[in-house]
């Protein structure tokens, strides 16, 4: 992977790209790194192996998940057996994804997937078995008109192939039951007479369908039946992690019922996130606000309308629906953490603070990481404005309170504790529990959709990075944690300047060789990854290598080899939530359920916002319904 720069969002989470972000460039946009990885992850494949695949093989995206590659007999295979519904999305790995039913490769199997759910009455609508006296309804779907079109023409198609054939069969003047003989001119208009006849029949089906149709529509049975149905479907997604599919699900469901505020806010929220449609949210929302009243509505409404100005950069106007919203709402926490945000931009460090200690959010949100991360941040930037050690100590108290207890921005939160530290007086501990984390666990937390994406700036924290190794004695860790800084930047090549400095100063540094490892890995380097990997295994007690070498071990799916990595993992320490979730997979992989199990519902004890925890619970749940 690359530095691919500023501009666009990826084209699968849909994430903006901001400064240097690292990604990689394919034919109609960019993928990003996490998003990368992920495939990387769950193909089994390398970057390498992929690309070469491409003429033959598909990627599938389900449930939040990238599986693959697949070949299109795989594939088909998959759909016919009901693993994947023609609403997930396959793509050549790395061009853009398209839903299943819409893509020429798969039409005829699409098509004996449906004719097979209309025969066993599994479309989307209501099936409602009627009993005397009881009401029913019909939903208004596409799908059952079009299956109720199909039987209209194959009942055309079988009253013409009983009554035709008759003269072909008959050409002896034989006798034929209820007409004659067939050579006869009044047999054949009687023929001709009873086709006609037999017409009327699908035609009265059709009336019969027409009435229901309309009765049911004017009592509204339709669209709450259809409504309904696609919000919960769109609520599930989106707690499992989904939110690409909730988004579809949430956009369907506010066809049918375009007067619901909250599938309004829900969709046009998502779409901001990911997506980027922010006039097409705006639109929603303003529509909302047109006919609702209500102050918990509208406080939500005006925090999505300001989170589509803020993507835009109109930053007053952001402003000043934020604090339209909190007009309603003092304790409001997505209007907080936002006006916070928006604050710090103008250097109104002391209004942003005030914000911040108003939030009362618990540890269970992302809205409470941020806080802690922004506050720290900004106790820093006070602390720069002022030259006051005040501030920088309760930088140091903060961040490292806060990453005492939690996984999110833990890495950010040690490295704002160690430069604070630096700050107060010129010496940089703490370094080695900076580079030691996973680098990208951050990623695999559940977003607040309320909350503006890019609140952590790693600019800023490379700027103090820069300041804080530049004022220290000349060290290979303090080399390193520069190299780490700039690869968070997404600064590569001074990134691997300054490890390659790391690692000449200290050969034997096991943590320097992983992390360099991990960014030949990020760059394409899969040679000088697999050395520096190597290297870094000699050491234990350290996490980040034994980590990596457990996903290396996922990738080639030698499971008892990830297993024993994980379990390693864990031993050092026991919240790990990396590598429980990997453990649990490993389990899982290995037909080891009841531990698979239990790793997992420890893991969902600790938090149930760590998205790879969440996806594994769904596949063990889809493997005990069948």
């Amino acid at each position: 992977m690359v530095d691919v720069g500023p501009g666009g969002n990826c084209i699968y989470c849909r994430l903006p790209f901001e400064n240097n972000r690292i990604g990689i460039f394919l034919s109609d946009g960019k993928i990003c790194e996490g998003c990368a990885r992920a495939l990387e992850e769950y193909s089994g494949k390398t970057f390498e192996g992929i690309v070469q695949s491409l003429p033959s093989e598909w990627l599938l995206k389900s449930s939040g998940r990238i599986m693959g590659p697949f070949t299109l007999d795989d594939v088909e295979k998959k759909l016919m057996a009901s693993e994947i519904v023609p609403l997930d999305e396959v793509s050549r790995p790395f061009e853009r994804w398209k839903y299943l039913r819409d893509d020429a490769a798969f039409a005829k199997t699409i098509e004996l997937v449906r004719q097979r759910t209309m025969s066993r009455h599994e479309d989307t609508g209501t099936n409602t078995h009627v009993e005397k006296g009881q009401d029913f309804t019909i939903t208004q779907d596409s799908a059952q008109t079009a299956s109720f079109t199909d039987a209209i023409e194959d009942n055309l198609i079988d009253v013409q192939a009983r009554v035709v054939p008759i003269e072909a069969r008959h050409k002896n003047d034989d006798k034929v039951n209820s007409y004659g003989v067939t050579n006869d001119a009044d047999v054949q208009a009687n023929i001709n007479r009873s086709s006609r006849r037999m017409w009327l029949i699908p035609l009265l089906a059709l009336s019969i369908f027409a009435m229901i149709w309309v009765t049911t529509k004017k009592n509204g049975n339709v669209r709450t039946a259809s409504f309904e149905e696609l919000y919960r479907q769109g609520v599930e997604a989106q707690d499992a992690a989904d939110h690409m599919r909730a988004l579809k699900n949430f956009k369907a469901a506010l066809e049918l019922r375009p007067n619901d505020a909250d599938t309004g806010l829900k969709s046009a929220a998502l779409m901001i996130y990911f997506e980027g449609q922010t006039a097409e949210a705006q639109r929603i929302v303003n529509n909302i606000l047109e006919r609702e009243h209500s102050p918990s509505v509208v406080k939500e409404a005006n925090v999505v309308l300001a989170l589509a100005r803020m993507q835009d950069s109109e930053y007053t106007s952001a402003l000043d629906k934020i604090n339209d919203s909190l007009k309603l709402d003092r304790a409001y926490g997505p209007a907080l953490i936002n006006k916070a945000y928006l604050d710090s931009k103008a250097d109104k460090y002391q209004e942003a603070i005030d914000s911040l200690n108003q939030i009362h959010e618990s540890a269970v949100s992302n809205i409470y990481a941020v806080k802690n991360i922004l506050l720290a941040s900004l106790l820093l930037r006070q602390g720069d404005a002022a030259a006051s050690a005040t501030e920088f100590k309760r930088s140091y108290e903060v961040a490292w309170r806060y990453a005492a207890s939690n996984q999110e921005y833990a890495q950010e939160a040690k490295l704002i504790g160690a430069i604070a530290k630096f700050k107060i007086d010129k010496t940089l501990d703490g370094v080695e529990g900076v580079l030691d984390s996973d680098p990208e666990i951050n990623v695999q937390f559940i977003p607040d959709i309320l909350v503006f994406p890019r609140i952590v700036d790693w600019s800023q924290l490379l700027r103090w990075c820069e300041e804080a190794v530049r004022g220290s004695p000349k060290a290979a860790v303090n080399s390193g944690l520069l190299g780490f800084c700039l690869m968070r930047a997404n600064r590569l090549d001074e990134a691997k300047k300054n490890f390659t400095e790391a690692m000449l100063q200290d050969p034997t540094n096991a943590l320097l060789a992983a992390l360099f490892g991990y960014l030949m890995l990020t760059t394409g380097n899969d040679d000088a990854a697999k050395a520096s990997l190597k290297a870094g295994l000699k050491e234990n007690g350290i996490r980040l290598p034994t980590l990596l070498r457990a996903r290396a071990c996922m990738r080639s799916s030698n499971w008892n080899c990830a297993r024993e990595n994980y379990e390693l993992a864990v031993r050092n320490n026991p919240r790990d939530l990396s590598a429980i979730a990997g453990l649990s997979e490993s389990y899982w992989r290995l037909n080891e359920s009841s531990k698979a199990h239990e790793w997992l519902s420890r893991g969902l004890v600790i938090t149930n916002r760590y998205k790879p925890l969440l996806w594994l619970k769904k596949e063990m749940n889809r493997a005990v319904a069948k």
